[in-house]
């Protein structure tokens, strides 16, 4: 974590709580923007984790311990095997991860229509078709709602996307996962409120905890301190 990244991580936040005022945000505006932007950024993190395959190096090296010890890492195998073989890894992981993680939005997305109705229509006990179809529905609605709330996690997020295409173990598809479980607890606790009648009062606290990056600023404290006991 730089200067830079941290500076991102500032005005990501400043930007998300100046939309959310500007905008008179309820509970119903925090949640379902959390959700399609865990949605869109989750799945772009995928796709780009997935790709790194093609930016790793065809042979074992000393910077990579993960292909030292793979058995066919050491086979000298011809380049057009090589790039076949990461065409269906990639294909492999889009079509699994594709249909994993978009269920999970999935099944939120119908509890949050419930808690949180876009529409003054009910996905449960209708068909499967007028289901994925409100699935689709709340994609786009809340994707030209709330997209500068996208735009600024993916400024937030700059740093994990590079570091995806980088990473020597191959693909991570923890960051996304991890997304998930934030935004599963935060529609928990959005419906105890709602159901307690607080939610209108808990979404610039809500907004606060979950957006203020204080990782962001507790690694550049340590990287600081770091810089500071090295000999010059």
């Amino acid at each position: 974590m730089n200067r830079n990244e941290a500076i991102l991580d500032f005005a990501a936040f400043a930007g998300t709580v100046a939309i959310a005022v500007f905008q008179q945000w309820q509970a119903k505006d925090l949640v379902w923007s959390l959700w399609i932007s865990s949605l869109v950024l989750g799945y772009a993190f995928i796709v780009t984790s997935a790709l790194s395959v093609f930016f790793r190096p065809s042979t074992p090296n000393s910077e990579n311990a993960a292909a030292r010890r793979s058995l066919f890492a050491a086979l000298p195998l011809p380049p057009a095997l090589v790039f076949l073989g990461r065409c269906l890894s990639v294909a492999f992981l889009l079509c699994f991860f594709t249909i994993h993680f978009g269920m999970f939005h999935f099944v939120h997305g119908l509890f949050l229509g419930m808690f949180f109705p876009l529409a003054d229509w009910r996905p449960f006990g209708r068909t499967p078709e007028d289901v994925s179809s409100y699935f689709v529905w709340s994609i786009g609605l809340t994707a030209r709602a709330y997209w500068p709330f996208i735009a600024l996690s993916a400024l937030s997020r700059l740093g994990d996307f590079r570091n995806a295409l980088k990473a020597p173990g191959g693909p991570n598809m923890s960051m996304p996962y991890a997304n998930v479980v934030r935004m599963h607890l935060m529609i928990f606790i959005f419906a105890g409120l709602y159901g307690a009648g607080l939610a209108a009062y808990a979404v610039y606290p809500v907004l606060v905890l979950y957006f203020f990056p204080a990782g962001a600023l507790a690694k550049l404290a340590i990287r600081k301190s770091r810089e500071k006991r090295q000999p010059a």
